[in-house]
């Protein structure tokens, strides 16, 4: 089965937990935290030897199997985990995860970590069988809009009050950077958290102001969705940014490109009789990796000029 985020903490208060386990994201912030969680809520069950497989050149799948197969030696459970690359594990791997989520080992807990889960991963064989035997769960960074409220709420768990104001200036100033997000949380922490039993303490605007520094990192892939949103503040500040991280122009003015041909190739699509989904379809198959975000193809279809009578469509 697959889960939200959000539903992981009410999940692992359950009395037995799945066979096996699959969290995925390229945000590894919440990957990990939410293996920790796993990590202790496995142990609390039970599981009190730990085996950790990471999958690179030099990994065998077999290892896999032993690992899975031989009996603990320090405990009746084992949790083993195995840290996936890429989320295609080749003929072999996806062989072996196969049979494996088809009989899982009754003593061991497989938890897998691997990057974010493309849209054709999700119908292989491999990851059909994990989901019926095991749980999947997807992590998301979240984005401009609800960054302020994700910050808001980690420091209110530490009894810390952060206005809306101050939380927006937050988020714009470690925007597209979560990792660092949650350092400059972890500092706050440190520096006002109340103690236990005292009423929360209130950050507003002028203290965020004085305490953190302008850290923001963006993806090239971020400027495409502010300028087609019509976000100049935000597109120019992408731009800057990446001018200051040393990233080529030739490659910036590619990604621009890029986008555009695509609205002109839907546009004409469309324009042709071809319903919008087939038309979005279609272009992101005949579109070479490394494949923009879909953030860049709702914008698209919002941007499409409305068709007249006739059929026709104007650029």
């Amino acid at each position: 089965m697959e889960l939200r985020a959000d539903q992981l903490v009410s999940h692992l208060q359950q009395p037995r937990l799945a066979p096996i386990y699959l969290l995925s994201s390229d945000e590894t912030l919440l990957r990990d935290e939410a293996a920790d969680q796993l990590r202790a809520a496995a142990q609390a069950q039970g599981y009190g030897e730990r085996q950790r497989l990471y999958v690179d050149a030099l990994f065998q799948w077999p290892q896999l199997i032993s690992a899975t197969a031989s009996r603990s030696l320090f405990s009746e459970r084992r949790l083993v985990e195995l840290h996936l690359s890429s989320v295609k594990p080749g003929q072999e791997g996806s062989r072996v995860l196969q049979r494996y989520a088809e009989q899982p080992a009754s003593d061991t807990l497989l938890l897998i970590l691997a990057p974010k889960l493309e849209r054709d991963t999700l119908k292989a064989k491999w990851l059909q069988a994990l989901r019926e035997k095991g749980v999947l769960i997807r992590f998301w960074s979240p984005d401009a809009e609800k960054l302020p409220g994700w910050i808001r709420q980690r420091l209110a768990q530490h009894a810390i009050d952060l206005t809306p104001d101050a939380a927006a200036l937050l988020a714009h100033q470690v925007e597209g950077n979560l990792l660092l997000a949650a350092n400059e949380i972890a500092r706050l922490r440190l520096l006002y958290q109340p103690a236990a039993g005292a009423p929360p303490y209130r950050l507003d605007l002028a203290q965020i102001a004085a305490e953190v520094s302008d850290s923001a990192r963006f993806d090239l892939f971020e400027l495409s969705p502010a300028i087609l949103s019509g976000d100049a503040a935000r597109a120019l500040r992408i731009l800057q940014r990446l001018r200051a991280e040393g990233s080529a122009p030739a490659l910036i003015l590619w990604a621009l490109a890029r986008d555009l041909r695509q609205l002109i190739s839907l546009t004409a699509a469309v324009a042709g009789g071809m319903a919008l989904p087939s038309a979005l379809q279609q272009c992101q198959q005949q579109l070479p990796p490394p494949k923009p975000p879909p953030a860049i193809w709702e914008r698209q279809r919002q941007l499409l000029p409305r068709r007249s009578g006739s059929g026709s469509a104007s650029f």
